[in-house]
């Protein structure tokens, strides 16, 4: 599996550029990997926008390298779980409609340890958050 990371929508252009010159640089050298893996893990003032990015990029990936695409990692602030929600259905549908494979939503049960605070469980109750459970 091909994996970059891209989290910060003011740098989206130049990390897609990046990702998709390793990708090539990849495929050229040793094209024999399954599937092309991303990482997103937006902020709570620009996730719609993080999303529609995501699909060009899933898109992107599918055209030039006839590889399937899949979110191999994914987080949202803990602390906004209304905006998680709808950002984990966006992602979600975003993934289907541009033929991702499907997503991972890294460290679930993480209680903002050491400073992460995109696990998707509830510090005090101890259960999972509603956003867990949106796609």
């Amino acid at each position: 599996m091909d994996h970059f990371r891209s989290t910060n929508v003011d740098k989206w252009q130049l990390e897609t550029a990046v990702f998709r010159c390793l990708t090539l640089h990849f495929y050229t050298a040793i094209n024999n990997w399954d599937i092309c893996g991303m990482s997103v893990y937006p902020e709570a003032n620009d996730y719609t926008s993080i999303v529609a990015q995501t699909k060009a990029t899933i898109e992107d990936m599918q055209t030039l390298f006839h590889k399937p695409s899949m979110i191999v990692e994914t987080g949202f602030e803990a602390s906004n779980p209304e905006a998680g929600t709808y950002f984990m259905q966006q992602l979600s549908a975003a993934t289907v409609e541009a033929g991702g494979l499907g997503i991972f939503y890294w460290e679930p049960e993480s209680y903002q340890w050491n400073g992460y605070t995109k696990g998707a469980w509830n510090a005090t109750t101890k259960e999972p958050l509603p956003f867990l459970w949106s796609y």
